[in-house]
């Protein structure tokens, strides 16, 4: 049984001739232990998937399954993190990260040992009485990850968490993602990554699917043959690459 499975998935917004299709009859899978990319042109809905997902907005057309249950609402198995992590600029990091579960009920104290050990696991011991101002742009976006793992996720999103980023601070993010997500100590089991990055998608996923221009629908469920970890200069990660852009560029 899929960890994820999604069924003819549509989403819509306003009525008639002001209807706008962001995406339309969107089915795929995710098993345990997968890294999962969603690649296509701006505008063909990717980001409102995973919102969608995630439980932050409604389909119109669909369903949704997580271990063979249909998803009604929001589902607390599931993390997000943003393009842009939204810290609460008048908390610390640690606040930052422990206000998140409190809607779980987690006694305080607890509460605090959660937050210190995921801002310990991407690397911001020290900083915990820091406030995000105080912070780099991926300091800041290793704090969003510290307060989606904290959760304990059994699926984590991420909708273009790298692209605000310089190259060297996103390529050691993703390393760091993709070392936290091979632990199976530590959550996810399964990753979604939205991203405009084909190098990105192919360096980080098992599978990338390639949406089309809007209204988004899949044009093709591509499995990535290779070994990891992977190596950016050989010739057959450049295939890979030149394979996903010439399905994107038909």
């Amino acid at each position: 049984m899929p960890l994820l499975e999604v069924k003819n998935l549509s989403k819509s917004y306003g009525v008639n001739e002001k209807k706008v299709i962001a995406f339309k009859e969107i089915s795929f899978s995710l098993e345990k232990r997968e890294f999962l990319s969603i690649v296509g042109p701006s505008g063909c809905g990717k980001s409102t998937l995973l919102r969608v997902l995630m439980g932050l907005e409604e389909q119109t057309e669909g369903e949704i399954f997580y271990n063979g249950r249909p998803i009604r609402e929001a589902n607390p198995r599931f993390a997000m993190v943003f393009q842009s992590p939204s810290l609460f600029p008048w908390l610390t990091v640690e606040e930052n990260v422990e206000i998140v579960l409190e809607p779980l009920g987690i006694p305080h104290e607890e509460r605090i040992k959660i937050a210190r050990k995921y801002l310990s696991v991407v690397g911001l011991d020290g900083f915990e009485n820091a406030y995000p101002k105080e912070l780099s742009g991926g300091m800041r976006q290793r704090v969003g990850l510290a307060r989606a793992l904290a959760v304990d996720p059994e699926i984590l999103l991420m909708d273009e968490p790298f692209s605000s980023l310089d190259s060297l601070t996103a390529e050691a993010l993703r390393e760091e993602v993709l070392l936290l997500w091979s632990d199976p100590s530590i959550p996810p089991d399964s990753v979604i990554l939205v991203t405009h990055n084909i190098d990105e998608a192919v360096l980080m996923s098992d599978r990338i699917i390639i949406l089309s221009s809007r209204p988004g629908r899949i044009i093709e469920d591509h499995k990535v043959n290779l070994p990891r970890p992977r190596n950016k200069k050989d010739p057959e990660f450049y295939k890979e690459v030149d394979y996903v852009v010439s399905v994107l560029s038909k």
